[in-house]
Parts: C-alpha cells; sequence; structure tokens
C-alpha cells in the first residue's frame, strides 16, 4: 500500500480520484472521532489524534485483499434468533459447516459446493456480514416486504424497491443493558461463544488486523490487560 501522506474528507457522492486510498468509518455517534475533553470539538472539525493515528496506522497494515468484514457476528445472530423463535437458515464455508449446526442453526448452506440464493427463498430476514455479490444476491431470497440488513455497508435503496424489500445498515449502538443482557445469557449457558486469540494489549494492532481479514483462529479476539 503506498504510504499515506495526508487524509482527505470527501462527502457522499464527490468524485474521489482513482489512486486514491479509501477508508470507509461508520461509528454509532459522531462525538466518538472528535476528542471528548475539547469544549469545541466541531469548530475545525479535526479528528481525535488518536483516532487519526489509528485509523492511519490501520490502513497501513491491513492486507490489501482483506474482506471489508470478518468477525463473529453471525454467530450471535444465530444463537439469538433462535432464541425469537425464528427458523434460521446459515451459510458457512465447507469447514465451518458442523460448527454452525452446533448452534441450532435449522439449515446449512455450504456456499462452496452450493449457491444459497438457490437453495433459500421467501425469507422475512437476511442479515449480511460479507457484503459484495453475497449482499446483490441477498435480495434474491426475500418476499416481498422483507428486511435486508447489512453490517458492511448501506443497501442500494433503488434495489431494494425493485425487489420490494426495505434495505437497512445495521450499526450496534453499545448500551449497558444491552451487554449485561448478553453476560446474563453467557453465564447461563444459554448463549455460547468461542474464544480464537488471545494477544497482549501490545498487540492490539495485530487484533484489529485480524477483524480486517488477517489469517486467525475461529472466533473471539480476546486483549489481556496487564495490572
Amino acid at each position: 500500500m503506498p504510504d499515506i501522506q495526508q487524509i482527505v474528507e470527501y462527502a457522499a457522492g464527490d468524485s474521489i480520484p482513482a489512486n486514491c486510498e479509501v477508508i470507509e468509518v461508520h461509528v454509532a455517534e459522531l462525538k466518538r472521532l472528535f476528542n471528548a475533553i475539547d469544549s469545541s470539538p466541531f469548530r475545525e472539525k479535526d479528528l481525535d489524534p488518536n483516532a487519526e493515528d489509528f485509523i492511519v496506522s490501520w490502513a497501513r497494515d491491513v492486507p490489501r485483499d482483506a474482506p471489508r468484514a470478518a468477525g463473529n457476528v453471525g454467530v450471535y445472530a444465530v444463537q439469538l434468533a433462535k432464541r425469537a423463535g425464528a427458523e434460521v437458515i446459515a451459510t458457512a464455508y465447507t469447514h465451518d459447516v458442523e460448527y454452525v449446526r452446533t448452534l441450532h442453526a435449522d439449515h446449512v448452506i455450504d456456499v462452496q459446493t452450493a449457491c444459497f440464493e438457490e437453495r433459500a427463498k421467501d425469507v422475512d430476514v437476511v442479515i449480511d456480514t460479507v457484503g459484495g455479490e453475497t449482499l446483490d444476491c441477498s435480495f434474491e431470497v426475500l418476499k416481498p416486504g422483507g428486511v435486508f440488513g447489512s453490517a458492511v455497508t448501506r443497501p442500494d435503496q433503488d434495489q431494494a424497491m425493485r425487489h420490494r424489500v426495505r434495505g437497512v445498515f445495521v450499526l450496534v449502538t453499545v448500551t449497558t443493558a444491552g451487554l449485561t443482557t448478553i453476560a446474563d445469557l453467557l453465564d447461563a449457558g444459554q448463549l455460547t461463544t468461542n474464544v480464537g486469540e488471545v494477544l497482549s494489549f501490545a498487540e492490539a494492532r495485530l487484533a484489529h488486523a485480524i477483524l480486517a481479514g488477517k489469517p486467525h483462529k475461529r472466533g473471539k479476539i480476546v486483549l489481556m490487560l496487564e495490572a
């Protein structure tokens, strides 16, 4: 990746030069990007130096061919959907099929041997954590009036309209109440998780590279804080 000389801000719809490296940042609240102790953080619209350093260093370290999203969202989505009484159709790579079955998905489609859009039809809700072609194909499996939620990018509203579905961008808002509920479910054994990598705090940059697609063990990434 070319060295990053400067950060340039573009608004939605602006033409971006072909030689630019683009970083798309999603936050639940805009203030998370700004210095919380600055009495007027929006005066010059400057990024908090820590946020800027992190974004730039992350962009330098992430492999160029890394996927846009990687993680364990699906693990929780399957389990929580089952708790809500839904019939769950999950997609997975061949080596993950048996693991996904342990999460009690009703149907597991191996995307390396079958096209999920040919196997699943008239679905009420699709949760996309992959994007790209998978996003486009996901519209095909929804029934009219269904909901397409992507945790990767904002769904094309024209495409959603053509399929007579609702497309939404899913961005998590972390709350104490929500985390407490999840912790209670974990403690009660009603929600399971899988820890893949345990890293020291000094390896935080590696953790973010793993989140962006660097090869790693399946499961959550844990940073250990030493006193």
